[in-house]
């Protein structure tokens, strides 16, 4: 079965109160598995979800079909694609701290993934435009690693930015 078939088969039983007794369900191995798959990204996709340097909108979900034709996913696997980093991008977008962090304490996800979809954020929130015409060679290994890098960079300028000035005080007195 496809990531979507058993994720809406475990939400369908949760609804109907049926998760608690289900077999599948009470085996962690199994709904974390469930998890992973559902929440998944395909290079590709997710290089061109997130390429364009825009904002993720309703009218940029009309264009998925157009992506799916790119690189040959299917449609429905670009949606969901394209639903999951919009729903993790608002659910993380205004809570403090390592985004990374509160991906995987809010939806369970593999500290890989987790990463994965920090990055991800990054680019949308930033608006970094990272097209395949612009970075035609860039694959997303190391797209992931350029963003991980430039986060932990803008990490280091922004502490030394707010203390700096503590320790120029402290050093005239």
């Amino acid at each position: 079965y496809s990531p979507d078939v058993l994720f809406k088969a475990v939400v369908s039983t949760q609804s109907t109160g049926a998760l608690a007794s289900s077999p599948v369900v009470n085996m962690p191995f199994i709904t974390d598995t469930l998890l992973q798959q559902y929440y998944s990204l395909d290079s590709e996709v997710a290089k061109e979800l997130v390429g364009r340097g825009q904002k993720m909108t309703a009218k940029f979900r009309k264009d998925l079909d157009v992506i799916s034709d790119k690189t040959g996913i299917p449609l429905r696997s670009c949606l969901r694609q394209y639903d999951n980093i919009r729903r993790i991008y608002k659910e993380i977008d205004e809570k403090e701290g390592r985004v990374a962090h509160n991906i995987q304490r809010y939806y369970a996800l593999s500290p890989a993934l987790c990463h994965q979809y920090a990055a991800l954020i990054y680019i949308i929130d930033n608006r970094i435009d990272v097209a395949p015409r612009k970075v035609p060679n860039l694959t997303y290994p190391a797209l992931i690693k350029c963003v991980t890098i430039l986060m932990s960079v803008c990490k280091i300028i922004i502490i030394l930015t707010f203390t700096l000035p503590y320790v120029r005080i402290s050093l005239q007195l």
